[in-house]
C-alpha cells in the first residue's frame, strides 16, 4: 500500500501512545497569521466544506501586497486538532496495535462487483463491500485504494456496524464514506442508523469520470483527513465519532472500479 508521510518535518508532531509512535501533521494554522513559510499576508481558503465542524483544506496563498509577489500555490498541511482528545468513543483504543490489511477480504453487503486482481469493478448500481472480520478490524490508521468513480459516488467506507446482513444506508447501519462524486467533489459523509450528513466537502481540479484517483483517509478517533493523490482535500473532527470498525468501499454506479484496497495501523502525511 502506497502510504502517505509527512511533506514538513519541521511541522511535525508526535504522539507516543502506548508502544506506537503516531505521527500528525500540525502547521499551527491560524487564519489570521501569516502563512508559516510563505512570503504571505493571509491564507484565504476557497470555500467552506459543508457542515458547522468542516473545513476545506485547499488554501489560496495570498503574495505579499508589499512587492506585488504573488506565491505560486502550494497544498496546506493542516494541524489535527485536539490532539489530546482522540479517544473519546465509548472503548479505549489501543494504539499498540500494529496491522496492514493489504489482503484482508472483502465481501458484499449489497449489490454485485466483478473481481481480477486486486480490482472490484462494479456490475449493479450499487453496491457496499465490507470487512466485518473480527480479526481484522480498523479502529483507526489509513485506509486506501484506487478509485475510477465512472459516474457515481466511489469510494471508501470505515468506522462501520450493521445489526443487519444487507444493507445499503438506513436503520441498523453507520459509516463514515468517504468518496468521489459524480460531481467531482472530494466528500465525507456520515450515515447513523438512518441519519444521513455532510461533514466535508472540496472542489477536485481537473475531474475526469473515467481518470484513476488514489483516495486515502487518515482516521483517528472523531479526526478524519481525506487525501487525493497525497494532497489534503478535507480535514474534519467529527464530535460524535462512529464506533464500528468494519471498513471497505461503496460504488455507485455500474463500471465504477476499486482497486488495491489497502488498511494499515500507520496515521501519517507525506
Amino acid at each position: 500500500m502506497k502510504k502517505a508521510y509527512l511533506a514538513l518535518l519541521s511541522l511535525g508532531l508526535v504522539f507516543a501512545v502506548s508502544t506506537t509512535t503516531i505521527v500528525l501533521a500540525s502547521a499551527n494554522y491560524k487564519p489570521e497569521e501569516k502563512a508559516a513559510g510563505n512570503v504571505a499576508d493571509t491564507i484565504i481558503p476557497d470555500q467552506k466544506g459543508e457542515g458547522e465542524k468542516a473545513d476545506v483544506l485547499v488554501p489560496t496563498v495570498q503574495g505579499n501586497q508589499d512587492n506585488n509577489e504573488q506565491k505560486p500555490f502550494e497544498p496546506f498541511v493542516p494541524e489535527i486538532n485536539d490532539p489530546d482528545k482522540f479517544v473519546d468513543i465509548d472503548q479505549a483504543l489501543d494504539f499498540s496495535t500494529q496491522y496492514d490489511y493489504t489482503n484482508a477480504q472483502v465481501q458484499s453487503k449489497m449489490g454485485l462487483c466483478t473481481v481480477e486482481g486486486t480490482a472490484y469493478t462494479a456490475s449493479t448500481a450499487s453496491s457496499i463491500y465490507a470487512n466485518f472480520d473480527e480479526s481484522t478490524p480498523f479502529p483507526y490508521g489509513t485506509i486506501s485504494a484506487k478509485i475510477k468513480n465512472n459516474g457515481g459516488d466511489t469510494g471508501l467506507v470505515f468506522g462501520m456496524s450493521s445489526n443487519i446482513p444487507s444493507f445499503w444506508e438506513g436503520a441498523g447501519v453507520s459509516y463514515y464514506f468517504a468518496f468521489l462524486n459524480m460531481d467531482g467533489l472530494v466528500y465525507l459523509g456520515k450515515t447513523d442508523n438512518g441519519s444521513w450528513s455532510a461533514l466535508g466537502t472540496a472542489s477536485l481540479p481537473s475531474f475526469s469520470s473515467q481518470a484513476t484517483y488514489e483516495l486515502t483517509v487518515l482516521y483517528r478517533g472523531g479526526n478524519i483527513l481525506i487525501l487525493v493523490d497525497d494532497v489534503v482535500y478535507v480535514n474534519v473532527r467529527d464530535a460524535e465519532p462512529l464506533p464500528g470498525t468494519a471498513w471497505g468501499f461503496r460504488t455507485g454506479t455500474p463500471g465504477a472500479v476499486v482497486s488495491d484496497l489497502a488498511v494499515s495501523s500507520s496515521v501519517l502525511l507525506k
